[in-house]
């Protein structure tokens, strides 16, 4: 379903045009595009959020809205009559933020994901950020503009129920997020402080590159999995117009389905309207066996 929304609550309020190039070009050219959807929210918004909420000046969503101007959150999700469409709408966003001359802040890269962020800073202030996140079944950017306090602004994902804003959980250093694997590096200590013989540093040496090679392979099968759920959630919502409902610490080939205690295959679990559900449950078996999980969801209307 197509959606945009656009907030502007004070007409004769003017952004500044690097604030709203590139929502007013995305906005112009694929508002009509199924899967598209697109938010902008003023200060004004912020304002009258803040006192609807009752939140508190120590709040930390408080403390980064009372500094923000404006906020644009566009997602497009995959459409199948255009599948080049999102590979369009990144390039075209990564142009305008370095044609205006952002810095590119961070990047990072999985198998099934890829995230860049952007600043501009004014002095010790970061004024302007916009984050580019994309996996195989959508695209996504949030950005904004005033001064922004990337120690908080996660906390914008936990409080507003915006499309997109999730993303911003990426700065929550609370906990790490679902998709990312940790690069370890195991790298050999400094034994120079510690007698010992030859044969003890050799053996040292030979446990340190077996936990290397055990953790490349682990690494390798993190990869191998991600790219195939990647796959999987792009047939899936070609064939049913929508994201497959995937349980979290589940996996779909060692694992038992149910719906309301009655068996399912895994396709017909994975078309469960998320909203209808009532419970989860998930229990572990013993290792070794052929299925080691049992996954069952309870709906509301059974």
């Amino acid at each position: 379903m197509k959606q945009v929304v656009i907030i502007l609550v004070a007409l004769l309020f003017v952004l500044p045009a690097k604030a709203q190039g590139i929502f007013d070009e995305l906005v112009e050219m694929y508002s009509e595009v199924e899967g598209f959807s697109a938010v902008q929210l003023t200060s004004d918004m912020f304002e009258l959020y803040l006192k609807k909420k009752n939140i508190a000046e120590d709040d930390p969503v408080y403390e980064v809205l009372n500094e923000l101007e404006n906020m644009s959150v566009v997602s497009q999700t995959m459409n199948t009559e255009d599948e080049e469409l999102m590979d369009e709408i990144k390039m075209m966003i990564r142009s305008h933020y370095e044609e205006n001359n952002y810095s590119l802040f961070k990047t990072e890269k999985q198998a099934n994901s890829d995230l860049k962020i952007y600043i501009n800073k004014e002095n010790d202030d970061i004024t302007s950020m916009g984050l580019l996140s994309s996996n195989s079944i959508s695209v996504n950017l949030i950005e904004m503009n005033g001064i922004i306090d990337l120690a908080n602004i996660a906390s914008l994902s936990r409080a507003m129920n915006i499309r997109g804003l999730e993303q911003l959980r990426v700065f929550d250093n609370r906990q790490a997020p679902d998709n990312f694997f940790f690069n370890y590096e195991f790298a050999m200590p400094d034994m120079s402080r510690y007698q010992m013989s030859e044969e003890q540093r050799k053996e040292i040496e030979k446990h340190v590159g077996e936990a290397r090679k055990e953790f490349e392979k682990h690494r390798a099968d993190f990869i191998e999995h991600q790219k195939e759920l990647g796959e999987y959630q792009k047939d899936f919502y070609k064939k049913y117009k929508k994201y497959p409902l995937i349980i979290s610490g589940s996996d779909s080939k060692n694992a038992e389905y149910f719906i309301n205690d009655e068996k399912v295959d895994v396709e017909d679990f994975h078309n469960v309207d998320s909203d209808e559900i009532e419970s989860i449950e998930v229990t572990r078996k013993e290792e070794g066996k052929e299925k080691n999980a049992q996954v069952k969801i309870y709906l509301k209307n059974r």
